[in-house]
């Protein structure tokens, strides 16, 4: 048996995130070519709509359980006037983690694992899990490595934002298994709340590369961080342009309006249903 720390050494290291991401891809590719044409039986059983239901709410809790505890480490931080501002923000003794930062941002990262349900739900129901989906999923699990790894500061924005927006996004989906009625409008603002953080985020993850605390050369005090922080912004960017096309597509785009024709042949084969 592993203890923790051996667990969390094990985690940290680069072959076991490469590796557990290549297979998620991969996997996905394959799943996406011999899916089959219709949704498994199973995912018509009361069994599986309440399996989805658990899953949600576990992330959904989780998810507010870590912003909730998020917060009052990060005030703690930026609200000591003892300490200059940009040093606040930088935090280059990394003391943000002692006091508490790192065990989120460590069950956060772990947390990227057990997300890919996402994905085995989606294929299940004999759907097509989509670029931005499969992306969305192994990009994080390599950032968060990363910022875990490393403990780069910049990463609590990742934690904080994500966390947030996923507490909220998760609900939506609990609501979607119980097929209970969801407004419109808050659905199409989670899009938008998602490319919000990528925007604000991203700029504020590099906004790190050139503050520059007194009596310290860079924000960022070591080749982790910057390697952390770099592959974060790299991430971000193709994830941001996957979320704006889906944004489009779902919202923007106007819906095939149905000629006077194509509704009468809809009538007529409704009411032959009825019928027969």
């Amino acid at each position: 048996m592993y203890s923790f720390q051996e667990f969390q050494d094990l985690t940290h290291r680069w072959e076991f995130v490469l590796t557990a991401a290549t297979l998620y891809t991969i996997s996905v590719k394959l799943a996406n070519l011999s899916r089959p044409s219709a949704p498994a039986a199973f995912t018509k059983t009361s069994t599986f709509k309440w399996l989805c239901v658990l899953h949600n709410s576990i992330l959904a809790l989780y998810s507010a359980w870590t912003f909730l505890s998020a917060v009052p480490i990060l005030h703690k931080r930026f609200s000591d006037t003892n300490i200059p501002t940009i040093e606040r923000i930088c935090c280059s003794n990394r003391q943000i983690f002692d006091d508490g930062l790192e065990r989120l941002t460590y069950f956060f990262y772990l947390s990227k694992f057990y997300e890919v349900i996402d994905t085995v739900i989606i294929l299940v129901k004999g759907k097509k899990s989509p670029l931005l989906q499969t992306y969305h999923h192994a990009g994080a699990m390599i950032t968060m490595f990363a910022g875990s790894k490393y403990r780069a500061t910049p990463i609590w924005l990742f934690v904080t934002f994500n966390s947030f927006i996923h507490s909220i996004m998760y609900v939506y989906y609990v609501f979607s298994a119980l097929k209970l009625p969801f407004p419109r409008a808050l659905k199409k603002s989670l899009t938008t709340m998602q490319i919000s953080q990528f925007i604000i985020g991203g700029s504020s993850a590099a906004a790190y590369f050139v503050m520059k605390p007194e009596n310290m050369t860079a924000c960022l005090p070591d080749f982790g961080a910057k390697l952390a922080t770099s592959l974060t912004l790299a991430y971000l960017t193709p994830l941001t342009t996957l979320f704006v096309q889906f944004f489009v597509n779902e919202y923007r785009k106007p819906k095939p309006v149905k000629t006077a024709v194509q509704r009468a042949e809809a009538a007529v084969n409704a009411s032959l249903k009825s019928r027969a």
